[in-house]
């Protein structure tokens, strides 16, 4: 109700426990107030009741992502349901998934933008390359039986996700892919990269031109 916005321990603190700055959070309580897909809780209920405060409930998702509390936990410490806490971060993810992901993962298209990540890769003697690339997995705790078998992955014990990532010599996200299932190969997941795939079909980084040593030579 009173954030201590001039106070660096606030600031601090609030970053360790919700995984975002303060005004980050604000600026996501705005984008949800104004998305129509959370306008039940934005009304009163059928005995005139107000809904729960969208900035607890948004609070809450932070905290079951960054810090794997349960709906239980956000119960006891907001006094809003499990269950609606349940149903708000489902919806909350399927509106990141889409509408935020569009929005915020964006990667570099030209060479003045891609430039700020090659200095590291270029010192290692990679010259030209923008970014590393690869999948990681992230176990499903709760995966369905009979969709088991395909996210069954040769990384992992547990069924799990798989997400193709080009990052920077800095462990900056340039991009990442949805997820897909962990049985795929690098091979058939790059397929449903943008980032890569427009590389490789000339649409962007054109404009990026190196030297290429040859070692063996000398010549440039």
């Amino acid at each position: 109700s009173h954030p201590l916005l001039e106070d660096s321990k606030f600031i601090k603190r609030f970053r360790r426990r919700f995984c975002c700055k303060y005004s980050s959070y604000e600026h996501l309580v705005a984008l949800v107030r104004n998305n129509k897909l959370f306008d039940q809780w934005q009304r009163q209920d059928a005995a005139g009741r107000e809904s729960s405060p969208i900035e607890l409930l948004v609070l809450g998702v932070l905290r079951y992502i960054g810090r794997g509390w349960t709906f239980d936990d956000l119960e006891e410490n907001t006094s809003i349901s499990e269950e609606t806490h349940r149903q708000f971060f489902h919806l909350f993810i399927l509106w990141g998934s889409t509408t935020l992901f569009d929005l915020y993962v964006t990667y570099p298209t030209t060479y003045e933008e891609c430039i700020a990540h090659t200095r590291e890769l270029s010192i290692a003697g990679f010259n030209g390359c923008v970014a590393s690339t690869d999948a990681t997995h992230v176990t499903m705790m709760k995966c369905p039986v009979y969709r088991g078998n395909e996210h069954a992955g040769a990384k992992e014990t547990l069924p799990a996700r798989t997400y193709n990532i080009s990052v920077n010599h800095r462990r900056q996200i340039l991009y990442t892919t949805r997820g897909h299932p962990a049985r795929w190969k690098d091979k058939t997941l790059v397929l449903f990269d943008k980032f890569i795939s427009d590389i490789w079909k000339g649409v962007n980084l054109q404009n990026n031109n190196f030297f290429y040593i040859n070692v063996m030579k000398m010549e440039v």
